[in-house]
């Protein structure tokens, strides 16, 4: 797990020019670390629900192909480019699929534009795909919430954790949808699980499954782990995840190996068990644990609201702004869900799959 500083180093090489005395220019900035007094939220979450401190990205791989292996436990490509320019729109069997074959509700709340649109089936979805701010009233059995991506071109303030959005931004954001849920009758019946698609680039010790140095290494030479692609053999950088719901110990901590398929195999452990083991599901989904596996069987817990994250003072609101100009001159960014869309188009023989 050596090279995170070197590595950070030898990209600024190449933009320094773009940001010569900019505060990215410090490669000890991959090496550091949140406080408490910072992530209010994740600390209060930490303390009254659990963790998952052996939660994996899906692949060693960035935004697109880890988002891809979120929905569908595998990916076409380990580059946002590729998915983005060779691939068009993705036709590979979602959970959504499988929840809609079996008649199951499900929607996903977009504060931008969702990931799940760059799928050739969800592009124009508009009944199950909706905006956040028509979150509101009970909730269907299955619910994805996007936040505001960063590099995304609008005015409002982004609060995906994404560099270098403010921090307080996007524990505002959690703690105010764990509350809005926290406020519904379905509470009682609900796990939230909050996750991040990739690490960012930041520093961990901890080798993933299928490095060398893992306590999961490769045997004779072949991975321990069931591919999301073919040239994937270990899983990515362990990202933060949160399991909250009253069915879990406060303050608990699940060592498992979990990674992005988990989210599959846990909505088909409830919604649709008898598909856990069909051909038609990828065989990393098959093989994940279950988020189950964290719950606890003793009576449902009763908390406190999560605390609220204190607002943003006008300093760091004006902070966020510059940081949004020196951004806009940074070499054109392959994660913007605008861009992504504009490159789809429309299908053709040879970009789509």
């Amino acid at each position: 797990m050596d090279g995170f500083a070197s590595e950070y180093a030898r990209k600024l090489a190449r933009t320094i020019s773009v940001n010569k005395k900019g505060f990215n220019n410090d490669p000890q900035r991959v090496l550091r670390f949140q406080t408490p007094d910072v992530v209010t939220t994740y600390d209060k979450l930490a303390r009254d629900y659990a963790i998952c401190d052996h939660w994996f990205s899906s692949v060693p791989a960035g935004t697109y192909p880890n988002r891809s292996c979120y929905y569908s436990g595998v990916t076409p490509s380990l580059t946002n480019d590729d998915i983005i320019d060779e691939f068009g729109y993705l036709d590979e069997l979602t959970l959504f699929d499988v929840l809609d074959h079996v008649g199951v509700d499900w929607k996903v709340f977009e504060s931008d534009i969702t990931f799940l649109r760059v799928f050739d089936r969800y592009r124009l979805e508009q009944e199950r795909i909706r905006p956040l701010n028509k979150f509101n009233g009970s909730l269907p059995s299955v619910t994805f919430i996007d936040p505001n991506f960063t590099g995304f071109p609008n005015d409002k303030d982004n609060n995906d954790d994404q560099p270098p959005t403010d921090t307080l931004l996007g524990q505002t954001f959690i703690d105010n949808i764990v509350n809005k849920i926290k406020s519904l009758p379905e509470w009682e019946s609900t796990m939230i699980v909050i996750i991040y698609d990739e690490h960012g680039g930041f520093a961990d010790n901890v080798p993933p499954p299928g490095a060398p140095g893992s306590s999961h290494p490769p045997v004779n030479g072949m991975s321990p782990i069931s591919l999301s692609h073919p040239k994937a053999n270990t899983y990515g950088v362990r990202v933060p995840a949160f399991v909250v719901s009253p069915h879990v110990e406060a303050g608990s901590v699940a060592h498992n190996i979990f990674d992005h398929s988990a989210v599959f195999r846990t909505v088909l452990q409830r919604f649709a068990p008898q598909f856990v083991n069909s051909e038609i599901i990828p065989e990393r989904v098959r093989r994940s644990r279950h988020l189950g596996e964290v719950l606890s069987d003793k009576p449902p817990r009763v908390f406190n609201d999560v605390i609220t994250t204190p607002s943003l003072p006008n300093e760091l609101a004006t902070k966020g702004r510059r940081i949004s100009r020196i951004v806009d001159r940074e070499p054109e960014d392959k994660e913007d869900l605008t861009f992504v869309l504009g490159q789809l188009g429309k299908p053709t023989p040879t970009s789509r799959r």
